[in-house]
């Protein structure tokens, strides 16, 4: 990822497999929910998860903004109840703060969001008189609390994901804060691309004899450690 991005400091929109025909670019809220996949028993060095922290606003072009992975709900990885519902209608992209009403909404704060608790089902429809003709609206609240089956649908069952179908210049749209694997800021160049012509903060995270599933752990306590730094959670 840093290896592709670094040359031109530009994180490119490409060709998505959901929405056949566009270039997006991807982004979750709040959370490094982003998740490859390998059955390999340790993770290559270049197989690592890296995390770009953005300021909401410096994402432009934002075409939509899904209150859980858009991937999954295509891919029918989500239980029935949800993905008998057309994808459209989740899409909120046209709604001034979308981000913002979908976190206060179903879960009350930043915190309960990160930390993927929402509120209790009575008091979610009484607080906004919920009804049968709600369904969209009940079917994202119970899949937020929904963890029977971690395989099918993770952390990114109610991650807000957001699309734009512009390229991310680091030197202008500058990150907060980069995490990544200690390995790569021992390069002078790495270094130099972020610090100095992203402008952000690099932290890193050590390297072991683990499969890569064991590092998305590790990520969400970095993204934690600096959110709370920053007095944001």
């Amino acid at each position: 990822m840093i290896k592709s991005i670094r040359p031109n400091d530009s994180i490119d929109a490409v060709d998505c497999d959901v929405f056949a025909g566009e270039k997006l670019n991807y982004f979750f809220v709040g959370r490094p929910a982003y998740k490859s996949e390998s059955s390999d028993a340790q993770a290559a060095d270049w197989e690592l998860p890296c995390c770009f922290i953005f300021e909401y606003a410096s994402i432009k072009g934002i075409k939509r903004v899904f209150p859980f992975d858009s991937g999954a709900h295509h891919g029918k990885r989500y239980p029935n109840y949800i993905s008998m519902m057309d994808l459209s209608e989740f899409d909120t992209g046209d709604v001034i703060d979308a981000p913002a009403r979908i976190i206060g909404a179903y879960f009350g704060s930043a915190k309960a969001y990160f930390n993927l608790k929402p509120k209790a089902e009575d008091a979610f429809v009484e607080e906004f008189s919920l009804g049968p003709l709600d369904a969209e609206i009940m079917a994202v609240h119970r899949l937020a609390g929904d963890n029977r089956d971690a395989d099918q649908f993770d952390d990114r069952r109610l991650t807000i994901e957001v699309q734009s179908d512009q390229h991310v210049d680091l030197t202008v749209a500058k990150p907060l804060a980069v995490i990544l694997p200690a390995v790569y800021l021992d390069s002078v160049e790495v270094r130099e691309a972020i610090e100095t012509r992203w402008g952000a903060e690099a932290i890193t995270y050590s390297i072991s004899s683990l499969s890569l599933k064991h590092y998305y752990g590790t990520i969400y306590q970095k993204v934690l450690d600096f959110y709370q730094s920053r007095g944001w959670l």
